[in-house]
């Protein structure tokens, strides 16, 4: 049997898999999302045929070539863009279209047909296990392929290995002795956890009393130390609040007192007060007093003993002079 009859011979598998999938894909939405996004991504969608727009045939005259202007035309022609020979359409598979037809099927039946042929035709060659065990492909098999799979891995080879796991997965998924043993895995499993919660309910409850202690403690520290923060920040605003009040209250009584007077009053008085705060601040010490009065003393003995008025001597000039 050649690969082409191979090939064809599972046109028929393929069908009955795609129609079961569209069926169910147009009354499922969520379903019919991801089959939409399996079949573009093997583009199983997409329909290809010759393009009825046929590119302008280009003539090269060889008499001109020697031409440097024809030659420059014809390298623009030959590098201009120019429409490809064939035509891609990508066919609907809304859930509206699906149900189009007679008996709201024939479309449907249509699609699943071509999808077929283009699935089956890109395998390649086929042996004859991989399509005895292809032909045993159900419509899920055949969408699990398609959502895991990648375009270039659709081959017969790769197909069959997936069918055959799948077929093997589920026999012993319905294996009787394998489900009584899960069966009975489960039982014992069930039954070990209840033994350790009842060894381990003294223990959880002691764990729980102890944390809800811990956590009351936790919370009475915590409610204090927030009781006594806020006590600070209330006798601090206070503090705060009676500052203002003092400031204001001055305020209106220098306000009071300067009535009436002009900025340069107002500024003397204010630098005298400075200097009278600084000499209370600083006062003088008595020694430097004494000895401050005692130099002015002797400067003023001094002069009047010494000193000179326009050349005439004091004690002459008061009067002092014996002679």
């Amino acid at each position: 049997m050649t690969t082409t009859t191979i090939n064809n011979t599972l046109v028929p598998v393929f069908r009955n898999a795609f129609q079961t999938l569209l069926d169910q894909a147009r009354h499922d939405s969520v379903f019919h999302g991801k089959l939409k996004q399996a079949l573009k991504k093997f583009d199983l969608l997409t329909y290809r045929q010759f393009s009825p727009f046929k590119p302008r045939e280009i003539h090269v005259d060889q008499e001109q070539l020697a031409d440097s202007r024809y030659r420059r035309r014809l390298i623009r022609e030959l590098k201009a863009p120019r429409p490809s020979p064939w035509v891609y359409h990508t066919l609907s598979m809304e859930q509206k279209e699906l149900f189009s037809g007679s008996n709201n099927n024939e479309y449907l039946v249509a699609l699943s047909q071509y999808m077929a042929e283009n699935a089956a035709g890109r395998l390649g060659e086929v042996s004859n296990q991989d399509a005895l065990i292809i032909s045993r492909m159900d419509a899920m098999d055949l969408f699990h392929f398609l959502d895991r799979f990648k375009r270039f891995e659709l081959t017969g080879e790769d197909l069959s290995k997936f069918v055959l796991h799948e077929l093997c997965q589920r026999i012993i998924d319905e294996n009787p002795r394998y489900q009584a043993a899960v069966a009975m895995i489960a039982d014992a499993a069930e039954e070990a956890r209840s033994g350790l919660k009842e060894a381990m309910k003294p223990v959880v409850d002691a764990a729980i009393a102890d944390c809800s202690r811990r956590l009351a403690e936790i919370s009475a520290e915590a409610g204090s130390r927030a009781d006594a923060f806020i006590a600070k920040l209330k006798q601090e605003q206070a503090e705060r609040q009676e500052r203002q009040r003092l400031e204001e209250e001055e305020k209106e009584r220098l306000a009071a007192l300067n009535a009436g007077k002009s900025e340069e009053q107002i500024f003397a008085e204010a630098v005298k007060k400075r200097e009278l705060a600084y000499r209370q601040a600083n006062p003088t010490h008595p020694a430097v007093k004494v000895l401050l009065w005692g130099g002015a003393i002797l400067l003023a003995v001094g002069f009047a003993l010494f000193g000179e008025v326009n050349g005439v001597p004091v004690p002459e000039l008061l009067g002092l002079d014996n002679e």
